[in-house]
C-alpha cells in the first residue's frame, strides 16, 4: 500500500522514513548469504547507509497509490524503474514520470524484468525498443538492465548497478559537503577578518568588497541586463518628456530615436546572448535562407530556447503571440507591449484567436506595422525526432489577415536540447524556407507548412549526425 522499506544501517533511518511516511521497514543486518563482500552491493550491506524503498504499483486501480509514487518519485536519490515486457511501453509511465524527470537520468536505473517469458532471440529487442523509447523521453544515457525475479538472471547485475549508483551518490554529496564547510569558512573568515573587537561575535563586517562588485558587474553585462535598463530608461525619458516637456522642445522627443520603438533592443539583447553561448558553451548559429522584412508570420518548429534567440535576432521587427500573465511581469511586460506582442488568455478558444486577428489588423495599421509574428505550430518545443500534430491557428490567421507565411526550419535539438542541461557543442541551423502565399484553405496551409518544416528539419539534424532509426545523434 503506502510502500516498504527495506534498510541496511539504522542510524538516522527512523527521522527520513518519518519525513518520507514510510512506516512499513525492516532492518537488516550484514551481507546477505551468496553475496561476494568485496563486490559494491556487499560492501553497502556491510557498510550500510542504504535505504531500498518498494513503492505501490503507479498503474493501480487505486489512486492513493499513483499518489504516493508521484510524491516519493520527486525525493529519492536513485530512481529504479522496474517494468516488464507486456506494459514497458505504457504511456502513463513515460508521459508522466520518465519524460518529465529526464534531468535526474544520471541517478536514473531501468530494469526489464520477466525476461524469462521472452525467447533468447527477443530480449535484445525488446531491450533496444524500450532504450529507444527512454531516447525520446530525453533518458539518452540510461541503460536498460534485463532481469528475471523467477529465474534470477540479471539480478546480481541490478543489485551491482543500484550499489554503484549509491556509493557514486554518497562520495559526491560527501565532496559537496566538505567543498561547502571549506567555503563556509573561509567566507565567515574573509568577511570577519580585520574587522576589530567589534566583531567578535561573529558579525559580519564588510559584504561590498570589490571582488563582489566586480563579479555583479561582470555577470549583468554578459546576460544583457545593462542593455535592457539602459534603453527602458531612455524610453520611459522619451515618453515622459513627449507627455510634460517644455511645449517648446517637447517636439524634439518625437523626433529622437526610442531603442524600443525601433526594435533595436531585442536584436542586441538576443545578440549578446548568442554571443555568451558561443563563447562558453561552444554552441554558434548558422543562417540559411532569407529572413523576412515586411509583416508575415514566421510558422517555426520549436526545439529549444536557442531557436527562439537565433529567430528573434534574425529578422528586424519580432513579435511574439504570448501569454497575458507576462504583462504584469516588470520590465518585461513593459517592453512586450511596446514591442507589439499579443497577450491572450489560451483558456478562452475561439474568442482568443478572434482577439489575435483583431490584435493583429490593429498593429499593422500602426506605423512600425505588425513586424514578424513568431507562432510554433506544434505548441511546444519537440525533441529530435519527435513529431507532434500542426495546431490550425497559423492557416486560421492567414486566411483572416491575408499575411504570409514563412516556414523556419531548425535543428538546434541536436546541439542545445529542450531540458538545456547536456548541451553539445556545436554549430546549429536555423533556415528560412520560402513564403507560404495566401490563397489556399485554412487545412492546406497547416499541411504544406507542415510539410516543408519537418522535411527540411529532418534534412538539418541528419546533417548534424541524427539517427533515425535510433531517435538520436549517431
Amino acid at each position: 500500500g503506502a510502500g516498504l522499506a527495506a534498510v541496511w544501517g539504522a542510524e538516522g533511518s527512523g527521522p527520513l522514513l518519518d519525513w518520507l511516511e514510510v512506516s512499513q521497514r525492516h532492518q537488516l543486518e550484514g551481507v546477505a548469504p551468496g553475496v561476494d563482500p568485496g563486490a559494491a552491493w556487499g560492501t553497502v550491506q556491510q557498510d550500510g547507509g542504504l535505504i531500498l524503498l518498494d513503492l505501490p504499483d503507479f498503474d493501480s486501480i487505486t489512486t492513493a497509490h499513483r499518489t504516493i509514487v508521484e510524491r516519493l518519485a520527486g525525493q529519492v536519490d536513485v530512481l529504479v524503474w522496474v517494468v516488464d515486457p507486456q506494459k514497458y511501453a505504457d504511456a502513463a509511465l513515460h508521459r508522466d514520470f520518465l519524460e518529465p524527470m529526464a534531468s535526474h537520468q544520471g541517478v536514473t536505473l531501468v530494469v526489464l524484468n520477466q525476461v524469462d517469458r521472452l525467447g533468447e532471440r527477443d530480449v535484445p529487442r525488446v531491450v533496444a525498443s524500450l532504450e529507444q523509447i527512454l531516447a525520446q523521453d530525453g533518458l539518452t544515457q540510461v541503460k536498460v538492465l534485463p532481469a528475471s525475479a523467477r529465474t534470477g538472471a540479471g539480478v546480481d547485475r541490478v543489485r551491482e548497478s543500484i550499489a554503484q549508483v549509491a556509493s557514486a551518490r554518497h562520495a559526491a554529496t560527501e565532496r559537496m559537503l566538505s567543498d561547502v564547510r571549506s567555503a563556509a569558512d573561509t567566507l565567515d573568515r574573509d568577511l570577519t577578518e580585520g574587522a576589530g573587537e567589534g566583531t567578535a561575535s561573529g558579525e559580519v563586517a564588510d559584504v561590498g568588497n570589490p571582488e563582489v562588485r566586480r563579479l555583479s558587474a561582470a555577470l549583468a553585462q554578459a546576460s544583457g541586463a545593462e542593455t535592457v535598463a539602459d534603453a527602458v530608461a531612455q524610453s520611459y525619458r522619451l515618453e515622459a518628456t513627449a507627455r510634460t516637456g517644455w511645449p517648446a522642445v517637447r517636439w524634439l522627443a518625437k523626433v529622437r530615436r526610442d531603442p524600443q520603438n525601433a526594435h533595436v533592443l531585442p536584436v542586441i539583447w538576443t545578440g549578446r546572448l548568442l554571443a555568451a553561448a558561443r563563447a562558453i558553451l561552444g554552441v554558434s548559429v548558422e543562417l540559411r535562407g532569407t529572413p523576412p522584412t515586411q509583416d508575415c508570420i514566421i510558422a517555426a518548429k520549436h526545439q529549444s530556447f536557442l531557436d527562439i534567440l537565433a529567430i528573434a535576432h534574425a529578422v528586424p521587427q519580432c513579435a511574439f503571440i504570448m501569454k497575458r500573465e507576462v504583462l504584469r511581469v516588470p520590465v518585461m511586460g513593459y517592453y512586450a507591449r511596446k514591442a507589439g506582442c499579443i497577450p491572450i488568455d489560451r483558456s478562452r478558444g475561439a474568442e482568443a484567436m478572434s482577439r489575435i486577428i483583431t490584435e493583429i489588423e490593429a498593429s499593422r495599421a500602426d506605423a512600425d506595422g505588425l513586424g514578424q509574428l513568431i507562432i510554433y505550430p506544434e505548441g511546444t518545443r519537440t525533441r529530435p525526432g519527435e513529431r507532434r500534430k500542426y495546431k490550425h491557428g497559423v492557416g486560421t490567421i492567414q486566411t483572416a489577415t491575408g499575411l504570409p507565411v514563412c516556414p523556419v526550419a531548425v535543428n538546434c535539438g541536436m546541439f542545445w536540447p529542450r531540458d538545456g542541461l547536456r548541451v553539445r557543442p556545436g554549430r546549429a541551423v536555423i533556415e528560412f524556407l520560402d513564403p507560404v502565399v495566401p490563397g489556399a484553405t485554412s487545412a492546406e496551409t497547416v499541411h504544406r507548412v507542415e510539410r516543408l518544416v519537418e522535411a527540411a528539419s529532418d534534412r538539418l539534424m541528419q546533417e548534424a549526425g541524427f539517427d533515425p532509426d535510433r531517435g538520436q545523434p549517431g
